[in-house]
């Protein structure tokens, strides 16, 4: 023998350390170094001849090397590189089933390819073999008969609490209301009925008139139980993808004069260079329209290359709400407005922001009233942060080179100039609610609830068009809704 897998449990009450002592005198030398088992506090260990105990992982003796004690809680699960002509013992046990028996032989990787089994049992366990199988010279035949015997009944034990609770769940899927049940106090409801014997169809139709007559399930008789969990992800995956993503080329995106940018108070006065649009007319672009009834902000605007993502074709009605571009970067002015610009247009005023004299032609003159109307670059995130915080957000750059450079000179005129960020509580709620975030705070929370209160379908909308369907129930944002 190399190891045993008891499985049957015939040493419970004994520790593993203790059977592996007494185990290891008994060994042949010459065959086993040491006795391998579980130790709960330690994991596998390794005792040598000379009474050494060491984990598995810093012990010189290989498992291949030492007798394996597969205690019943190990019989599943466990992999040990055993000899490949290992011979295991496998204990049974009163009641065992299909799976446990399959589950400890299996510790035997190459069971019927040069390892093999030898099973053992008390003479309770053989008596009940051969009055199940009705023989008395015990063979494997037998013990797998016995084995499928128990399978079979520990299955139709179980038939009528698994048809309630399955009847049970079918009806209450979809109606978590009716999950309630009712309570059961009187000993005549417990034991009034008393126990009879019924076929599996006669208990599956008793609860069907209680439970689920309106209801329908999936029925897969035919299918195995790995098969019935593909079919389950691929019906959970069916149900979370609602609609395809349409198939769009790619629009291309034109440059414009980003110093005229930082020449102008207010973003309307860019119509001279680029089209800007409202921040409600790109919301207009997005299909379908339900947004609209939000309470956005009208002093956030976007450039048309921003919004270019969500313009639907004249041969395509179908909304591209997926391809709205999330909101990074905006030029925030000191007047309170903002807008919006895609990733392409930030690279090219980071550019212009920490550009040399060469553009100096074009940036405003080193007054201290072109200071004041330089607009301001800045992430969201640290954008709503700051405003969280009551602070200057991080990171944010003055976009003008002649500002910036009088800013490096007097740090007084930079905590002016970030200070310009003036944007309020309902342009941050604007902005994160564009980009699907659920979670708000403070007096923002109290904003939000004047801006999606009763439009719950709307706000969903928003989250799912972000693909973060999952932050919408319990969060902030659907109690803004109610």
């Amino acid at each position: 023998m190399d190891a045993v897998m008891d499985c049957g449990a015939l040493l419970a009450g004994a520790s593993n350390r203790r059977a592996a002592e007494y185990l290891l005198p008994l060994l042949d030398a010459q065959r086993f170094q040491g006795v391998c088992f579980f130790q709960e506090d330690e994991g596998w260990t390794v005792l040598n001849t000379h009474g050494q105990a060491l984990p598995r992982h810093s012990s010189p003796i290989a498992e291949r090397e030492a007798f394996v004690i597969f205690d019943e809680a190990r019989c599943r699960g466990a992999d040990l590189q055993l000899r490949g002509q290992a011979v295991g013992l496998l204990t049974l046990g009163l009641g065992m089933c299909k799976d446990k028996l399959m589950q400890a032989a299996g510790r035997l990787r190459l069971l019927g390819r040069g390892q093999s089994l030898h099973m053992v049992g008390t003479p309770e366990v053989s008596a009940k073999i051969a009055d199940t199988t009705g023989r008395t010279q015990l063979t494997f035949l037998q013990v797998l008969q016995w084995v499928m015997h128990n399978t079979v009944q520990a299955t139709l034990h179980g038939v009528p609490e698994w048809s309630r609770q399955g009847l049970h769940f079918a009806a209450t899927k979809d109606a978590p209301e009716r999950a309630m049940q009712a309570e059961v106090l009187e000993l005549a409801q417990f034991y009034g009925e008393g126990r009879k014997q019924l076929s599996i169809p006669d208990v599956v139709r008793q609860r069907s008139a209680l439970y689920g007559s309106s209801h329908l399930v999936h029925d897969g008789a035919a299918a195995e139980e790995e098969c019935e969990r593909e079919l389950e992800e691929e019906e959970e995956e069916e149900e979370e993808v609602e609609r395809e993503v349409p198939r769009v080329q790619a629009r291309a995106e034109d440059d414009w004069h980003y110093p005229s940018a930082m020449r102008i108070s207010d973003p309307a006065g860019l119509s001279a260079v680029t089209t800007v649009l409202g921040l409600k007319a790109c919301i207009d672009l997005l299909h379908p329209s339900g947004v609209q009834s939000v309470d956005w902000s009208a002093d956030i605007n976007c450039t048309v290359i921003f919004a270019q993502t969500i313009a639907r074709s004249q041969q395509s009605g179908s909304g591209l709400n997926e391809y709205m571009r999330p909101v990074n970067w905006i030029l925030a002015y000191p007047n309170g407005k903002a807008l919006l610009v895609s990733e392409r247009e930030a690279d090219a005023f980071l550019e212009l922001g920490w550009a040399s004299g060469s553009v100096t032609a074009n940036l405003p003159s080193a007054s201290g009233s072109s200071q004041a109307s330089a607009p301001v670059l800045v992430n969201l995130c640290y954008a709503a942060a700051g405003f969280d915080a009551d602070a200057q957000p991080r990171l944010a750059l003055l976009v003008s080179h002649r500002a910036a450079a009088q800013a490096a000179e007097s740090p007084q005129r930079l905590g002016s100039a970030r200070r310009a960020l003036n944007l309020g509580v309902h342009e941050i709620v604007s902005l994160q609610l564009l980009n699907g975030h659920a979670s708000f705070g403070g007096q923002q929370f109290g904003r939000l609830c004047r801006m999606v209160g009763g439009r719950r379908e709307a706000a969903r909308e928003l989250v799912s068009m972000r693909g973060k369907q999952s932050l919408f129930a319990h969060s902030n944002l659907e109690l803004a809704c109610d």
